[in-house]
């Protein structure tokens, strides 16, 4: 199974690619053009090289060879990416900062429709969540001190020393491919 981490911005993205459950790639695109739009252009168009890096799209449906130390194995991809919408879209951050949010609403839409033509869909997960899944504290926690805790959290379980959207995207990764679901409630139905 191949893993595709994205901790999506328009102006510097983190992408981690893991192979089962190891990392094998990590990478941050960072690009400073006034214009949004070629902004989301450049990540988006960064992303696809980074997934043809590691995928040859000769089959669908999620289905697809991964070229991995030379060698052709059918495997399976997912692609997980943080979402943009706000927990409460009454939040005073959202009100004040539209402009942004619309920019990161349109990055994810493109990387969406980018990854559709590939026939795989996109798992869009909300921070809180993936920080739960990789155990990091949260509670009353302000952006910074998460965004910290983050970096601590690669440096403990992955001795990498990288930046917070790098952080986040290996966290993103690693929270989607090591948290054990919550097991589905029972149907009084059947």
């Amino acid at each position: 199974m191949i893993t595709i981490a994205i901790d999506a911005s328009t102006k510097s993205t983190g992408v981690a690619v893991f192979k089962d459950k190891e990392l094998v790639k990590y990478e941050n695109i960072i690009d400073n053009n006034r214009s949004v739009l070629k902004r989301i252009k450049h990540m988006t168009d960064s992303i696809e090289d980074i997934y043809k890096r590691y995928i040859n799209t000769s089959f669908t449906n999620g289905l697809v060879t991964a070229i991995t130390e030379g060698e052709y194995e059918p495997v399976k991809c997912q692609i997980i990416m943080e979402q943009v919408i706000p927990d409460n879209l009454n939040d005073a951050k959202w009100t004040r900062n539209q402009a942004t949010f619309k920019a990161l609403f349109y990055l994810q839409a493109a990387i969406v429709l980018m990854f559709d033509h590939y026939d795989l869909e996109v798992e869009l997960v909300g921070a809180s969540t993936w920080r739960k899944w990789c155990g990091i504290k949260q509670g009353g926690a302000n952006r910074e001190t998460l965004k910290f805790r983050d970096v601590e959290f690669v440096k403990k379980n992955y001795d990498l020393n990288v930046n917070d959207d790098i952080a986040d995207a290996i966290c993103i990764g690693h929270g989607k491919i090591h948290h054990e679901p919550e097991p589905a409630a029972f149907n009084w139905e059947d």
